[in-house]
């Protein structure tokens, strides 16, 4: 079987506007790049691959560890208390995933970078227009909000779109990309949003220092080592928290600040006690938060003292807390197989010119959803990216290693 690796050349000039379109959609947000958005790039890359089927299958079998998160996503409806929720967004999960899956095996990288770029190109000039034109909804006394509602959305598209114009300067020399990238800087800077700040910085030093190392882990025999050296890990780290959770609880009650990380403690802790006796199969995936919709927050004592604020949440604002809570220890040990995986291809790759941003990009992803909620969550733009960075670590890594013949 072969692997695809598309040049861009072919496509219809309509697909790769689709594409443009789609993500400058997700990059501009406010619910642009929604199920229905998706469900159409879905069913047209589809269509279109339905003659490289093969190459998709291919793709698919390669995904191991994501499958396996989606399939205890699925699997975790029979225990939920919200079936038809957990079996509805684990099949929007899927489709986002065979989404990204479809957009890798349809064009090439260069391809895909080059519209990520456009995107990004557009979403500032939208933000600059509208910045100047609506000054009193665009600015507050705690940030730049620009386009979005909040200073840290926009510092995290802005963060986003510095990474892509930074690399894309870097690789090209364009000097759009340069003054498109200063101009978004300087946007991020105004926005205030220094998680986005820090996590932009340490993102792009960190991939760069990577290929400076001279360590070599391209051999796929090594890989495989290291993966299974992974695989015991996880399996032994939860055998400890599944036999020592109420230890690991009751320090943690104890040391940890309410108002850690601006009140983040008292979320975290809260949907942790009440997740004591379902730790380790979880109690559902989307089963937990609905914002709007009844779920398992409004059983807690936090809906009991304070209500509206509970009522104003999607998340816990700590992404790993809500799937831990939610897919259980099982699934959080799934999961963070796939995220290390992902990594190890990553870096196996280092001498890709590609390397660079793809890290940035999941490595930024991984550290903002710690103190944001951003994986496995609907059509979020961070848990886009990681996903779509899976899938293109995939391409690079099959390449690298032989996979056009396989």
């Amino acid at each position: 079987m072969k692997l695809i690796i598309r040049d861009g050349i072919n496509q219809p000039f309509f697909l790769k506007a689709m594409l443009l379109i789609s993500m400058t959609f997700l990059l501009l947000g406010n619910n642009l790049f929604d199920r229905k958005v998706l469900f159409l790039n879905f069913v047209v890359l589809l269509l279109f691959n339905l003659k490289n089927l093969d190459s998709v299958v291919y793709r698919l079998g390669k995904s191991v560890p994501l499958v396996l998160v989606l399939g205890w996503c699925l699997l975790s409806a029979a225990w939920s208390n919200w079936q038809w929720a957990s079996i509805e967004e684990s099949l929007i999960q899927c489709m986002l995933f065979l989404t990204c899956l479809l957009i890798t095996n349809t064009y090439s990288i260069k391809t895909i970078f080059k519209l990520l770029k456009y995107a990004a190109i557009i979403t500032i000039i939208i933000n600059v227009v509208y910045s100047m034109l609506f000054t009193a909804n665009a600015f507050s006394s705690a940030g730049m909000t620009g386009f979005y509602n909040h200073k840290n959305n926009l510092g995290l598209i802005m963060a986003l779109c510095s990474i892509i114009l930074f690399f894309d300067y870097q690789r090209s020399a364009r000097k759009e990309s340069l003054l498109f990238m200063l101009l978004s800087v300087s946007i991020l800077i105004g926005s205030l949003s220094k998680t986005s700040m820090s996590l932009f910085v340490i993102s792009i030093l960190i991939s760069f220092s990577l290929c400076f190392f001279t360590f070599n882990i391209q051999d796929k025999l090594f890989n495989f080592k290291i993966k299974t050296f992974l695989v015991v890990v996880i399996l032994a780290l939860f055998s400890y928290a599944a036999t020592h959770y109420n230890e690991i609880l009751d320090y943690l009650y104890y040391n940890v600040d309410e108002e850690f990380m601006t009140g983040r403690g008292t979320l975290w802790l809260t949907m942790l006690l009440h997740a004591e006796n379902d730790i380790i199969l979880g109690f559902g995936f989307n089963s937990v938060w609905g914002k709007g919709d009844f779920s398992e927050i409004y059983y807690t004592d936090l809906f009991r003292y304070n209500p509206l604020w509970v009522e104003s949440l999607a998340a816990s604002d700590g992404g790993y807390i809500d799937i831990l809570v939610s897919l259980g220890l099982v699934g959080f040990a799934i999961f963070i197989f796939f995220i290390f995986s992902v990594f190890q291809d990553l870096i196996s790759c280092k001498k890709s010119p590609y390397f660079k941003p793809l890290f940035a990009f999941f490595f930024f992803a991984f550290c903002h959803n710690i103190s944001e909620s951003t994986y496995l969550l609907s059509t979020n733009v961070l848990w886009f990216i990681a996903i779509l960075t899976s899938c293109l670590t995939l391409s690079l890594y099959q390449t690298k290693h032989g996979g056009m013949n396989v």
